[in-house]
């Protein structure tokens, strides 16, 4: 009864995002500026403030700053988690949040970026089967959006071991020649700063693919692309991961 109580009293107190606060977006805001401010609410204690800033920034920073799609779904939201560990409103907030991303993808509104907002709420609420549930929801109702949406849900179905599922979605030749475009910046001056990442991610992306492969009952083509991989980076480690990957143990999936 308690927990049913303080749930109903924090829905009344957002009001749909309209949080008990004093604080109003500017008429010019600057979604970084909000960010930063809504970090320091929290650490200074003042919390009303720092969910209003945390939903203003969710539902309006992409409007003002498109270049924040990344900053949104990981930074923002864990600095937002850690809000809702300390405040019981911004925690319903952000299961609240989560809950219209989720309707969003079952009405098949933008599904990719409105499944990949439901996987990083997931993420910092550590639930990551909620994510295989929808995704497979997602696959008996819309199957071509599930296509789309795969990559997103990859990670979780690899550390679940459902293998099959993601053979259904493999495209050797495709996946591979966009690690293949991914890896060759690496030569590219522009990009010397992310060199180490671009190789890691070769080697990784290239790994899973041919293991999922062979998980998959699908040996001629793993040898395969085993093959262009090593031709590709002659490295001891790149060598190393791929062997793992012939034998059926993939590298630890990321996202």
């Amino acid at each position: 009864m308690k927990t049913w109580l303080l749930t109903g009293l924090c829905s009344l107190l957002l009001a749909r995002g309209g949080v008990a606060a004093d604080w109003k977006a500017p008429e010019k805001p600057d979604p970084q500026v909000i960010l930063n401010e809504a970090r320091d609410d929290r650490r200074a204690g003042r919390f009303d403030d720092a969910l209003a800033k945390h939903i203003w920034y969710h539902r309006n920073a992409l409007k003002y700053q498109p270049g924040h799609y990344g900053v949104r779904l990981s930074f923002a939201l864990s600095d937002w988690q850690e809000l809702a560990g300390q405040f019981m409103p911004a925690m319903v907030a952000l299961k609240e949040e989560r809950e219209l991303a989720k309707a969003n993808v079952l009405q098949g509104k933008d599904a990719f970026p409105a499944f990949h907002e439901y996987v990083a709420f997931n993420r910092v609420l550590d639930d990551e089967a909620a994510t295989k549930t929808l995704f497979a929801d997602v696959e008996k109702q819309r199957p071509a959006d599930a296509g789309k949406i795969y990559r997103l849900v990859e990670p979780a179905l690899i550390r679940s071991k459902d293998y099959q599922t993601c053979g259904k979605y493999l495209k050797p030749k495709q996946d591979y020649e966009l690690l293949l475009l991914s890896f060759r910046l690496r030569s590219d001056a522009r990009f010397a700063a992310h060199r180490a990442h671009l190789e890691e991610s070769f080697t990784k992306g290239s790994a899973t693919l041919v293991g999922l492969l062979v998980l998959n009952e699908r040996r001629d083509e793993a040898t395969e692309f085993a093959h262009e991989a090593r031709r590709e980076w002659d490295n001891a480690g790149h060598r190393k991961a791929i062997d793992d990957a012939l034998a059926g143990k993939l590298p630890e999936p990321q996202g």
